[in-house]
């Protein structure tokens, strides 16, 4: 094995080069958004005690009044509380990675980065050149042509060769899906770290380096997540994906990773030690070689699903090992720009979530919950609650445009307050996570829209994707 070696030092974290007054903004905004959590299920709350010892609330009516501050109380009891935990745990991380920074590695590993391509002519060349300028010492480009109906192949060829850091090497296969090009690569590889990214994706010059530090300086990680960041910020749809990307899932996988536990492993950047894989693929895997079809490959990544990075993360949780995210490890990647493509993508993600999800309840019986009760806990908080949540969420809008709408005494005034505090919240928690993930601030003029965003196009998707699922209709890509 080729190892560079290193001077030993610890990873750059988000408060290393952040000037004072910066730090002192991001501790204050952190403050704000905390008492905000607080108050946004403690008023609600307060509100309906007052309204049910006979108090004027509001200038609610008896009888059906009750139903909106009641339904806006569970709402935002449920949000509030879930908001604390996780603005709690967003804390801890940043006190873990102030006081305990993740120590750089004495020596490089050697990585093999798959880089996955059906129709992406028009991307591939960005993507590799990406890699020309990234600030590791040694490592592989693998592009596997899934069969694509364009240039694809003709332009990631050129790229094809030996270079002072590595090499880069073409294959074009029959089309077989993004899992079986995956474990092709998988197949031929050489490094003991693996990177998977994305064909329209552009990786950051430090990414590696901060994911392999990561992935080595920590006890059992086999594998790390990085900042999955929109490039296309061009309309409004794509600037609410932005929105979404680093408030909702970056505010997610990063008290995920304080456990371990980060649930979804992206595929525009993951990375893996190549052991966890082999452990995964001996333990779940389940083609034979005469079942494989033309351009099909066995491998740890598997096609039974929609979604083969979060299967992939499942199993890697379920036997043990601990997944980490880091959010300054980026890459940029294209968007939907259009409704239309949002749906048809959220679609084939919440079928294959829950897809994944009946495979996880399948394995519990050789698993069991108690030995991996934090991947349970995880599991029921981030997709049972925010399920539960959204039902009650739809609901309550209803009714409260409803009562808007009727004129019922209080109601309008309610609701403006209600929206108003809810969009100071969001204001304040999308500022603390941009400045986690030192992003550009520009996308927060979509906060308005993310209800919208969120419950009818998202909750849309989902809910077309449950009843297909339910039904068993074929799947289509």
């Amino acid at each position: 094995m080729n190892l560079i070696p290193t001077t030993p030092k610890t990873l750059p974290h988000l408060f290393t080069d952040m000037p004072t007054h910066r730090a002192i903004a991001l501790i204050a905004l952190y403050i704000v958004g905390l008492l905000l959590a607080i108050g946004l299920f403690l008023i609600p709350v307060y509100q309906l005690g007052l309204y049910l010892l006979g108090y004027n609330v509001w200038g609610f009516t008896r009888g059906i009044g009750i139903l909106l501050p009641l339904f806006l109380a569970i709402v935002s009891t449920g949000y509030g509380l879930r908001w604390v935990f996780l603005m709690v745990m967003l804390a801890m991380n940043y006190w873990r990675d102030y006081r305990h920074p993740c120590p750089l590695p004495e020596h490089w590993p050697f990585v093999s980065i798959f880089l996955p391509a059906y129709n992406e002519g028009d991307q591939i060349e960005g993507a590799l050149e990406a890699f020309s300028v990234m600030d590791y010492p040694r490592f592989e480009v693998i592009v596997i042509d899934d069969g694509s109906k364009d240039d694809t192949f003709d332009k990631a060829k050129k790229f094809e060769g030996n270079y002072v850091w590595g090499s880069i090497r073409v294959i074009k296969k029959p089309n077989g899906g993004k899992w079986s090009a995956l474990n092709l690569a998988y197949q031929i590889s050489t490094g003991e770290i693996i990177l998977t990214a994305d064909a329209d994706g552009r990786v950051d010059p430090d990414a590696v380096k901060r994911m392999v530090a990561r992935l080595l300086g920590g006890h059992n990680v086999v594998a790390v997540s990085g900042y999955t960041r929109v490039m296309n910020r061009t309309n409004l749809l794509t600037n609410c994906q932005t929105l979404e990307f680093v408030m909702w899932s970056g505010a997610l996988r990063i008290p995920q990773s304080l456990t371990g536990t980060v649930l979804c492993l992206p595929g525009p950047l993951s990375m893996f030690k190549r052991e966890a894989l082999v452990e995964v693929h001996r333990r779940f895997g389940t083609l034979k070689e005469a079942e494989l079809k033309p351009g099909e490959y066995d491998g740890p990544f598997e096609g039974s699903t929609f979604a083969e990075d979060f299967d992939v993360t499942i199993a890697l949780l379920q036997l043990g090992g601990r997944i980490e995210y880091d959010p300054l490890a980026g890459c940029d990647t294209d968007a939907p720009e259009d409704v239309f493509t949002l749906i048809n993508q959220r679609y084939r993600w919440a079928r294959g979530s829950a897809q994944v999800i009946v495979k996880y309840f399948r394995r519990m019986r050789e698993f069991g919950v108690a030995r991996h009760f934090r991947l349970f806990t995880w599991l029921m908080t981030s997709y049972v609650y925010d399920m539960a949540l959204y039902a009650f969420g739809v609901a309550a809008q209803i009714v409260v445009f409803v009562m808007a709408l009727s004129g019922m005494q209080g109601a309008l005034t309610m609701l403006m307050a209600f929206l108003l505090y809810q969009f100071v919240f969001r204001l304040v928690i999308g500022s603390i996570m941009i400045t986690t993930h030192r992003e550009s601030f520009k996308p927060l003029h979509a906060i308005p829209f993310l209800d919208l965003y969120g419950s009818f196009l998202l909750g849309g998707a989902f809910i077309i994707s449950m009843v297909d699922e339910l039904f068993g209709s074929r799947m289509r890509w």
